[in-house]
């Protein structure tokens, strides 16, 4: 796989779903593992998990709002990457993205894309056999549809329910306007094509895909920011789009359409960043300045500020990119 992180890096909410007054903002503002970090730490949390996955090349087009951030940012980049590419720009306009390309050379394999800072790789195993193999299903499957495929990474909870009518969020997004087709179902992922396309952006690309997106089509300085700022410009009729049916990536401010009493967001431990994560295991008392796990249910810290856990399960359970600094 291919890399490719095109984003830009501001402490600014983009969005109210997680402004002030939000639940999510409450969560963030209680004294627990889940409190608020700097997009600068998240973005750093999420390119060190990245680390667990199999990139051939890396590319990063990261701009920060405020640039005296760049040599912080550049630095970790390539202590996790050594050989990776760095541009202090995000990419945004026609022009722009034809500078990316060329700078990607050979489009020759699947590209990771991500427009955003903060879906990290949140798997406690190593998944890349797995997703070696969806991928080379996917391959198989793209060539019978212009080889316009792409394999969602994120939103695990939200995207494997899309192709289903029996559930809410199919119901929501599944419908007449925008219908879904399953075209194959098993175990390790469901398949489906689009009517109108997916204008998502948490995907891995076939070539042909992000070549559709970002070189088909001069939008000029129109700004294109993530794949769903295309959507009034380029549907990808009859797209084909890959489920995998175990967890990838998950999104650090959680999934909005979940109510964070039942999948919380995620966190950075204390002393994440000093490779020292104090841990408490199994006790009734929650601790704010460790990282407590429970082998039993119990409510997040910020419903149960005193017996509650950050994460349920054992050590063996926790997600690489945490596990390997304790």
């Amino acid at each position: 796989m291919i890399l490719v992180v095109n984003t830009y890096i501001t402490d600014r909410p983009l969005n109210s779903i997680h402004g002030e007054g939000s639940q999510w903002e409450a969560i963030r503002c209680a004294n627990t593992t889940f409190r608020k970090q700097s997009k600068l730490d998240i973005f750093k949390f999420t390119v060190d998990s990245y680390r667990f996955l199999d990139f051939d090349r890396q590319y990063f087009f990261v701009e920060c709002e405020d640039p005296s951030q760049h040599k912080e940012i550049n630095n970790h980049i390539l202590s996790v990457f050594p050989k990776a590419f760095i541009n202090n720009k995000r990419c945004a306009t026609f022009d722009e993205y034809q500078m990316m390309i060329k700078h990607i050379g050979p489009l020759n394999d699947w590209i990771f894309y991500s427009p955003n800072n903060d879906h990290v790789f949140w798997s406690s195993k190593d998944i890349n056999k797995s997703l070696r193999s969806v991928l080379s299903e996917a391959a198989r499957i793209g060539a019978n549809h212009d080889n316009k495929v792409g394999v969602f990474y994120s939103h695990l909870e939200e995207f494997v329910s899309l192709p289903y009518k029996d559930n809410w969020f199919g119901q929501c997004w599944n419908n007449e306007h925008e219908p879904r087709h399953i075209i194959e179902d098993n175990e390790d992922y469901v398949a489906f094509t689009s009517d109108k396309g997916e204008n998502t952006s948490i995907q891995i690309l076939h070539p042909e895909l992000f070549k559709t997106f970002f070189a088909s089509l001069d939008f000029g300085d129109c700004q294109v920011r993530r794949i769903e700022d295309l959507k009034s410009k380029i549907l990808v009729q009859d797209q084909v789009s890959i489920v995998p049916k175990f967890l990838i990536c998950a999104h650090f401010d959680g999934q909005p359409s979940l109510d964070p009493r039942i999948l919380p967001p995620l966190f950075i431990p204390s002393g994440y960043f000093q490779d020292s994560i104090p841990l408490k295991v199994n006790c009734d008392q929650y601790d704010s300045s460790l990282l407590n796990i429970s082998s039993t249910f119990r409510l997040p810290p910020y419903l149960d500020p005193h017996r509650g856990t950050d994460f349920i399960g054992g050590v063996d359970d926790l997600p690489l990119v945490i596990a390997k600094k304790i």
